[in-house]
Formats: C-alpha cells, sequence, structure tokens
C-alpha cells in the first residue's frame, strides 16, 4: 500500500550471529554484551529494502538465563543491496515472554537518497530473530526523526 511518496513494507528478516563479548556482574544475574554480530537476509515486498543487512550490537540483560530472561538492545545496521544502501541505528528490549521488540530507524542511499526506512519487529516467541522474524514498516521522503536525524 502506498500514500503519495510513502510505502507500506512487510517482511521477513533472517539472522545469524554471536552477541561479542559477554561479561557477568558479581550478583551472576546481570550481564553485558558488547560487539555482537548479526548477518542477516532481509525480503520484503518493496525491493529496495530487500537485501543483506550487517548488524553490530550491545546488550545489557537480566536473568541466569541463555539468552538472560530480559535485555535492552541497541546497535546500527546497514542493509545493501543493488540500488544502494539502508544505514542506521536500532533499539529495542528482549523478554523470554516476547521475544525481540525493536525499531530500526534507517537512512538511504545510493538510489535511495533523501529517503527513510522506519522498521518494527515485533515476533510472536522468543527467539525468532535468528529462526525468522516478521516485520512492518515505511518508506518516506526525508530525514528521521530526532534523535535519529536532523528535523
Amino acid at each position: 500500500m502506498s500514500w503519495g511518496p510513502v510505502v507500506l513494507v512487510t517482511g521477513m528478516h533472517w539472522c545469524l550471529g554471536a552477541p561479542g563479548t559477554v561479561t557477568m556482574d558479581p550478583d551472576g544475574i546481570s550481564s553485558h554484551a558488547r560487539g555482537g554480530q548479526l548477518e542477516c537476509t532481509d525480503k520484503a515486498n518493496d525491493p529496495r529494502v530487500s537485501g543483506h543487512t550487517t548488524n553490530v550490537f550491545d546488550s545489557d540483560g537480566w536473568g541466569a538465563g541463555t539468552p538472560p530472561d530480559a535485555l535492552v538492545e541497541w546497535g546500527t545496521g546497514r542493509l545493501e543491496n543493488a540500488g544502494g544502501t539502508w544505514e542506521g541505528t536500532y533499539a529495542g528490549v528482549y523478554t523470554s515472554e516476547t521475544g525481540d521488540r525493536i525499531v530500526v530507524w534507517s537512512r538511504g542511499t545510493g538510489d535511495y537518497e533523501g529517503l527513510s526506512y522506519f522498521q518494527l519487529y515485533t515476533p510472536g516467541s522468543a527467539g525468532e530473530v535468528l529462526a525468522g522474524t516478521e516485520y512492518m514498516g515505511l518508506i518516506f521522503p526525508g530525514e528521521p526523526p530526532p534523535p535519529f536525524g536532523t528535523r
């Protein structure tokens, strides 16, 4: 669906990766992961946002599980395809009950110069980011809103 220059995007995101360096606090419940990396494939109903994604992320977690029972997550990502790239930042939360809930704000380059892309990941259960996650979003003209853009 589109509204003038704004397009609704739906798709799937599949990733493999590692959490980076994980340290535990002395309490044995709080953890910190730094320098995690994910390599992903995105397939969307709009070819401008289908392609290979590389993500670098950090997280802080609570709980004795692997992954921990609750996390806050943040990082950067780059989606590439033949038309250009989408570079952005993301943040989200994970719980063992809900899985990941992540928002991503990206700016386009190449054929996508002057466009922004917002994504919302809302998997239905824990661990789905690695198994395949549905998302929705919008491609729209202009910059992402602050603090992600310069409006």
